[in-house]
């Protein structure tokens, strides 16, 4: 028999210490705040109010999570993810900033795509016209 969870609320943060434990056993990296503050996101919730999230936010949050941990733990990207090359958790607008910020043309962040789960994108610094692959 399964208990009713409807009314349960559990601290976001709580969870996320978890899946960082988590993960570092499984790749040797932890959530670093920039993943910490995408995944708040992928649940629109405001990372300073440390708010809880109920199973149905839980349900969303585990689907879109799960799909990028099995993208993580394939073994072509694995080793790269655990080396930094593969940043995994950040938005599109934080990876533009990014490489904005670097202003190396030819620098490259590798990320989860959001509108595309299980999929990854690569955002590329080019001081000549954009294109799209």
């Amino acid at each position: 028999e399964c208990d009713d969870v409807t009314g349960l609320l559990v601290p976001f943060d709580q969870i996320l210490d978890a899946l960082s434990q988590k993960l570092n056993s499984l790749t040797g990296r932890q959530l670093d705040d920039k993943a910490r503050e995408f995944l708040y996101s992928i649940i629109d919730l405001d990372q300073q109010r440390s708010d809880k999230v109920d199973a149905v936010q839980f349900s969303k949050f585990w689907h879109l999570y799960y799909v990028m941990l099995k993208i993580v733990l394939h073994p072509g990207v694995k080793p790269l993810f655990r080396d930094g090359f593969v940043h995994g958790f950040v938005s599109a607008t934080l990876s533009t900033k990014l490489l904005v910020d670097a202003g190396q043309e030819g620098t490259a962040i590798i990320r989860f795509s959001t509108s595309r789960p299980g999929c990854l994108v690569i955002t590329c610094m080019s001081f000549s016209p954009l294109f799209a692959l």
